[in-house]
């Protein structure tokens, strides 16, 4: 697993449409790959089908932050987005972010399974600091445990 900065691009289509999706954006992050969920559901109209999508989001609460709640809960009713797993680092005592969400066991297992498949795109958008890293350390961790 390896980061690199700055090269965020559409998987090429429409021969692309089916490969896994792994989406990780807390806050504003997610809006690069919200239009990654619209171009994959054009295409899935066009097609009639697409591959597994999963989506992890994150920020400081629910009421005031959940950014495009209704749009994921549309998109998870049309089956363009296959989950969608979210923390809200304020609404809990102990902080919870993308990263925490990852590591627990359910997560970590549908990680694995998209990981072990050459074929999943990972897309990882939002704040550089520390994110980066706690998100690959996740994501090595799940590769690790399974």
């Amino acid at each position: 697993i390896w980061l690199r900065t700055g090269c965020l691009q559409m998987p090429p289509e429409p021969t692309q449409i089916h490969r896994p999706l792994l989406l990780i954006g807390p806050g504003t992050g997610v809006a690069p790959l919200r239009a990654i969920l619209q171009h994959r559901a054009a295409g899935n109209a066009a097609t009639g089908a697409a591959g597994e999508a999963v989506l992890y989001f994150g920020c400081r609460s629910r009421r005031d932050d959940f950014l495009y709640e209704e749009e994921w809960r549309a998109l998870l009713e049309r089956r363009v987005l296959s989950s969608l797993h979210t923390a809200f680092s304020r609404e809990t005592e102990q902080k919870c972010y993308v990263q925490h969400r990852m590591a627990e066991s359910e997560q970590s297992l549908q990680l694995w399974r998209l990981l072990r498949d050459s074929c999943t795109y990972i897309y990882v958008a939002g704040a550089a600091n520390q994110m980066p890293k706690a998100v690959r350390a996740a994501l090595s961790a799940a590769a690790m445990a399974h």
